[in-house]
């Protein structure tokens, strides 16, 4: 390749992302700072200083913290435990990968026909003359969290597998003959091995549930209300203004997450 083909290759690897990627995001920007054909800060204003706005972020931060640390412990519990049993780890990946082939909507409503007020496990309660104890939790902000675990946990599982393949065993062994076992070799050996993956799993985690919106209109819509699902519901109604604004909020929160989780992996690395 000569010269000019280098500048053309250069120029299309900068113009390409900026058409793509930087230009959409700042014509969203722009277009939060209107209201009608008035350049103003109005929506921004009327976003910090409304109850449900705020609510609405709060609920979103909520349910996605929640969310990925009971993902990140029951990920860790149970890699951690079969990661040595080859036939169980087959298994436990294809379990635990079976809610990759359905979209997250389409696995709510299966969830619905399952654990609903009319669904299968409450169907079979009433048989007997009892009623599910938990029917009416899955249409709320414990049912939400619920199907997010079961739904985003092979997110963090299938990686953290990947993790645990690059340990290495000559140190595990070394471990063992000083006289380290159990919980102790698995904090001060293992576990810093697989920490960078663990951190990255995490923040894929935390973020794909942050931004989520299939299953707050499944389970929450019109009763748990989330950042993703006003942006829906300011879009759905022409509120083009306001839906840029929380669409602008959204993002600086997922770019305030992902600097500071990036700060930390670099410490981490360092440390290695």
């Amino acid at each position: 390749m000569g010269e000019y083909g280098k500048y053309v290759l250069l120029l299309l690897v900068g113009v390409i992302p900026i058409l793509l990627f930087i230009s959409p995001l700042f014509l969203l920007a722009m277009n939060s700072f209107f209201l009608g054909e008035n350049f103003t800060i109005e929506n921004y204003i009327r976003f910090f200083s409304s109850k449900m706005y705020l609510t609405s972020l709060q609920n979103s931060l909520f349910i996605a913290s929640i969310t990925t640390i009971i993902i990140a412990s029951m990920g860790l519990l149970i890699v951690t435990l079969t990661r040595k049993y080859k036939r169980v780890k087959r298994i436990v990946k294809l379990l635990t990968s079976l809610p990759l082939v359905f979209s997250s909507y389409v696995f709510c409503i299966a969830l619905i026909y399952i654990y609903g007020r009319t669904g299968i496990v409450n169907h079979f309660f009433s048989i007997m003359g009892l009623e599910f104890p938990i029917s009416n939790l899955l249409f709320s902000t414990t049912g939400i969290i619920f199907a997010n675990i079961l739904f985003f946990l092979p997110y963090f599982i299938v990686p953290l597998f990947s993790s645990f393949e690059d340990v290495n065993p000559n140190l595990e062994e070394v471990a063992e003959s000083l006289g380290s076992h159990g919980f102790h070799k698995f904090r001060r050996v293992v576990f810093p091995q697989v920490l960078y993956g663990f951190l990255t799993g995490v923040l894929t985690t935390y973020l794909l549930v942050f931004n989520q919106i299939s299953v707050i209109l499944a389970l929450g819509a019109g009763r748990i209300y989330t950042l993703t699902y006003q942006l829906f519901a300011q879009y759905e109604g022409f509120q083009h203004g306001m839906a840029n604004t929380i669409a602008v909020v959204s993002i600086v929160v997922t770019l305030l997450v992902t600097i500071i989780f990036q700060i930390f992996l670099k410490k981490v690395s360092s440390k290695k």
